[in-house]
């Protein structure tokens, strides 16, 4: 049974093209089982070169100034050389040893500019998130070359009827490895994947935070009269029918919050009607808005009712028409079924403004 032999690679002395760069070569070489494919020979040699000329840059810049008055760990140095390093292939071949062994030989050049290190090191430092998830795509990085390493070591064995689900394995491994460097770039350079997710949320909850404040400067600004009250007899049961009149004298400043996150809101007999809302996420905030509502809540007694003047719940969303707000209006509020010796109970009617919708 053929061991995998993975022999490191020959390591160049550094040159520092300018005083913002540092670049080292390395060769890496990757023995060759009988189930392995040029390709994939290739792949794996590539890696570990990079994986040499991280250590060799990383101990270059653990004695730069920059990395010491940053305080960084020796994994973090590495994290960041992974992420930032450019490589270049210089030359790779093929070669067939004295004992038919078949040897894939890669050489390349990889640099960093250390002048850009230093400015996304700063940025990181003051990024929990992005720091942490930049170490978690390291790791990952780290476990999937390991399982790399164990799944040619496995394809080298005399399990001959294991290659093609090996092989199919390592394949994705591959691929797994490709997008986890591609993200750890990616978050080092410009911190896109999660910074741009963050700043998308929290632009999504600046804008959930502006409909609830709009929603409530509503509701806190809405004045209503109760009119005459009626009672409809129904045998031992009544029916009070109470009309209630509200409007606002806040108008103004109700359109100004409207404009923070809608987009052409219109006006229309007294109601303001929303169907569009800002950014990305209109859709999620469409919806949030739906679920929310406005009552004036009538009580009497035990007994109660209201009316809606801004609709909330489910069957009010978006895709069955446009959201309105009634800001001024009259209606007549039916609080049904009271017995009737309740009645002499009842000495007030009261009423309020209440803001109604689950999150």
């Amino acid at each position: 049974m053929k061991k995998i032999i993975i022999i490191f690679f020959l390591i160049l002395l550094p040159t520092t093209a300018d005083a913002q760069m540092y670049d080292v070569e390395t060769t890496g070489e990757y023995v060759m089982g009988d189930s392995d494919t040029k390709i994939e020979a290739r792949k794996i040699a590539l890696e570990h070169a990079k994986r040499l000329a991280v250590e060799q840059i990383g101990t270059y810049l653990e004695s730069e100034t920059i990395v010491k008055n940053r305080m960084l760990t020796k994994d973090e140095i590495r994290t960041y050389t992974s992420a930032i390093v450019k490589t270049t292939v210089i030359s790779e071949n093929i070669n067939l040893l004295e004992d038919k062994t078949t040897v894939f030989k890669i050489h390349i050049k990889a640099n960093v500019d250390i002048g850009v290190l230093n400015n996304r090191v700063q940025e990181i430092g003051a990024d929990t998130k992005r720091k942490e998830q930049m170490n978690a795509l390291q790791a990952e990085n780290l476990r999937l070359l390991k399982e790399l390493e164990s799944l040619s070591s496995q394809l080298k064995s005399e399990k001959v009827s294991e290659y093609k689900n090996l092989r199919q394995k390592r394949e994705i491994l591959f691929e797994k490895l490709e997008q986890n460097q591609n993200s750890l770039r990616v978050a080092f350079e410009k911190g896109t994947l999660l910074n741009l997710a963050l700043k998308s949320k929290s632009k999504l909850e600046e804008n959930k935070k502006n409909i609830d404040d709009f929603i409530q400067f509503i509701a806190d600004n809405i004045k209503y009269t109760i009119g005459e009250v009626q009672v409809r007899h129904k045998g031992n049961m009544s029916d009070l029918i109470i009309p209630i009149t509200w409007y606002t004298e806040k108008v103004k400043d109700i359109w100004e919050k409207i404009e923070l996150f809608c987009d052409k809101p219109k006006e229309f007999m007294g109601r303001i009607i929303l169907s569009k809302f800002k950014g990305i996420d209109s859709e999620i905030l469409l919806d949030y808005f739906a679920r929310k509502g406005i009552r004036i809540i009538v009580t009497s007694g035990y007994y109660s009712s209201f009316i809606p003047i801004k609709w909330g719940g489910w069957y009010h969303r978006a895709t069955e028409g446009n959201l309105k707000i009634a800001l001024h209006g009259s209606q007549e509020l039916e609080i049904k079924d009271i017995p009737v010796e309740e009645l002499t109970k009842i000495i007030s009617i009261n009423a309020k403004v209440v803001v109604q919708g689950a999150e």
